[in-house]
C-alpha cells in the first residue's frame, strides 16, 4: 500500500491512528537496507516503538483497519474470532468500523465469528447470524431478527449482544 500511493498511505495511518488507543502517531519508516517499517508513538513516551515491540492486541487492531482501508477491497472478507487479545472496550468501535465498510449486495460482504457480546452490541438485528447445531450434525442459520421480540427489544434500545447475552436468541 505504501509502495503504491504513498500519500493516500499516510492519509489512512492518520485516520488508523485516531482509532487505536493510545497511538498518538504511526509513521512509516523507510530502514537503510530497504525495508519499511512502522514507528507507533505511543501516549507518555518520548522515543516511538517499532512495530516489533508492539502489543498483539496493537498490531491486530491496526491490521483489521488496514484491512478495511484497501484500495481496492477483497469482496468476501472472513475474519475469526476478533476478541482474542484485544480488550473488550475496543471491540464496539471495530464492529462499528466493520458494518460501515461492508458494502451493499456482492461488493463487500465481511463475515465475522464471535463469541462476544461487546462486538454484537454494535451490530442490528439483521446483521447477526446464529448458527444453531441440529441433532442430525447439520447447522442451520437464522438471523437474529427473525426471533420472537429481539427486534422489538432492540427497537427500545437494548443492544443485541445483551439480549444474546439473556438467551433471547442463539
Amino acid at each position: 500500500m505504501y509502495r503504491e500511493n504513498p500519500t493516500e498511505f499516510k492519509r489512512i495511518l492518520e485516520d488508523i491512528q485516531k482509532k487505536i488507543p493510545n497511538i498518538e502517531k504511526i509513521v512509516p519508516v523507510k530502514m537503510p537496507n530497504g525495508q519499511m517499517v512502522l514507528e507507533f508513538y505511543q501516549e507518555n513516551f518520548e522515543k516511538p516503538f517499532f512495530s516489533q515491540r508492539m502489543s498483539d492486541g496493537t498490531l491486530k487492531l491496526f491490521a483489521y483497519y488496514m484491512l478495511l482501508h484497501e484500495k481496492n477491497p477483497r469482496h468476501l472478507v472472513f475474519i475469526e474470532e476478533p476478541e482474542n487479545g484485544l480488550y473488550h472496550q475496543y471491540l464496539n468501535n471495530l464492529a462499528t468500523e466493520m458494518s460501515k465498510n461492508a458494502g451493499t449486495g456482492f461488493s463487500k460482504q465481511i463475515f465475522v465469528t464471535t463469541h462476544s457480546p461487546f462486538f454484537v452490541n454494535a451490530l442490528r438485528p439483521d446483521q447477526v447470524w446464529v448458527l444453531s447445531k441440529e441433532q442430525d450434525g447439520f447447522s442451520t442459520a437464522k438471523r437474529a431478527s427473525d426471533y420472537d421480540f429481539v427486534k422489538d427489544l432492540n427497537d427500545e434500545g437494548v443492544a443485541v449482544g445483551d439480549l444474546w447475552n439473556s438467551r433471547y436468541f442463539g
